[in-house]
């Protein structure tokens, strides 16, 4: 790549709007934004001082980075409808194999970032995980490189590993999230807000982190204390009771083991 190395963005949403602003940081100069909804396009393209298009067709050729920031089935059509370009083309998703991109370029990648962008939640991209591929030598150790002006914290991980990575990921966030839904319902309906148990989660990823999530686990199933367990079942609709038994009994059985 030159000194001075263009980007064009492919996607305007969260991913895009967190990963070209850190570009723009590290060096890149962002020559286009690509996104088929308008305003999205023009908002991020404003930001960064940039051109902007709804049309994947006209996307400059000439950029040394495209960097495809797009939902998982969206990659491979839009990939495929782009023009044929030198630079390196790469996509951040983890479920998705390399060869989405397609002939797209010589010189494909993977950009990985294991984090949750939302709109409107700052996110200190330094922080994170960047787990990345190439189609050849020379194009890891360009994705490598653009990796590393972004953290310090970089993986090599094949498709197959991604996709691991990308289930530890939804384990891990976004059940734990929808998690913290459900008990801000059962607190609501109390009259109490999420925030009452605060103090109880900081605890618990502390713990988890500190000594191991196996040897941290508390609670009734970890006691195998199934009375429990049935009562606090009964405080909920069927549905979520089949949610509450069903991990219950699998942490029962887990320790049940040891």
């Amino acid at each position: 790549m030159s000194s001075n190395p263009t980007a064009v963005i492919i996607g305007a949403g969260n991913v895009a709007s967190h990963l070209a602003p850190a570009l723009n940081r590290a060096g890149y100069s962002i020559s286009c934004v690509y996104s088929r909804t308008p305003q999205k396009a023009e908002r991020l393209a404003e930001l960064l001082k940039c051109a902007h298009t709804t049309d994947i067709g006209s996307v400059p050729v000439d950029a040394d980075l495209y960097l495809i920031a797009l939902s998982d089935s969206a990659i491979a059509p839009v990939a495929s409808l782009m023009p044929r370009v030198s630079g390196l083309v790469v996509h951040t998703c983890g479920s998705i194999d390399i060869s989405a991109l397609g002939d797209v370029s010589l010189s494909t990648g993977v950009l990985y970032p294991l984090q949750s962008f939302s709109a409107d939640d700052a996110v200190d991209v330094s922080a994170v995980p960047f787990f990345v591929e190439g189609n050849s030598p020379e194009s890891l150790k360009q994705v490598r490189s653009i990796a590393q002006n972004l953290t310090s914290k970089v993986y090599e991980a094949d498709g197959e590993k991604r996709k691991y990575l990308h289930l530890a990921g939804v384990l891990s966030n976004n059940f734990v999230n929808y998690l913290l839904a459900l008990t801000e319902k059962v607190l609501k309906g109390q009259g109490y807000t999420l925030d009452t148990v605060k103090p109880l989660v900081e605890l618990t990823v502390r713990k988890a982190f500190g000594m191991g999530p196996v040897a941290a686990q508390t609670g009734p199933a970890r006691r195998s204390d199934r009375s429990t367990v049935a009562k606090h079942a009964d405080l909920l609709t069927e549905e979520q009771a089949q949610l509450y038994t069903l991990i219950s009994d699998m942490i029962i059985k887990e320790y049940e083991q040891d």
